[in-house]
């Protein structure tokens, strides 16, 4: 993820999108704060409904995304739009004592597209679009 072009940017876009079934698991979103700018919805509502589980006692499990392929176009002179085609994996959401409270069926084909900005050296994401 330190390169500044669109190789960069597609490995920072598929490590970000890797990062929402850990974070609804382990509700830990610093990673994922650290990359987001505040205008990502998407962003903004994966790290709220990790903040609704962990003022429950639950966390999701599962819901593991495989990357199928994935293209890059350039955007501004600073953004990139990676665009990924993947499948997730069933997803549970569990109780303090790891018993199942809701099952979701695996989601089939997803297709993302992340808008990759990058500032101060690194890579932010400042949109993501799920088109399921």
């Amino acid at each position: 993820m330190e390169r500044d072009d669109r190789e960069g940017a597609a490995a920072a876009a598929k490590y970000f999108i890797g990062l929402t079934p850990y974070v609804l698991s382990t509700l830990d979103t610093d990673e994922w704060d650290a990359m987001r700018l505040a205008e990502c919805v998407f962003c903004k509502r994966v790290a709220a409904d990790s903040k609704k589980y962990a003022e429950r006692a639950q966390r999701e499990t599962g819901g593991e995304l495989n990357i199928l392929d994935s293209s890059v176009a350039q955007g501004t002179d600073k953004s990139f739009l990676v665009h990924i085609d993947a499948t997730e994996g069933p997803t549970q959401v569990v109780d303090s004592e790891g018993r199942a409270i809701e099952e979701r069926p695996a989601a089939g084909a997803l297709s993302l597209d992340i808008l990759m900005y990058r500032q101060d050296g690194k890579w932010r994401v400042r949109a993501v679009t799920v088109n399921d």
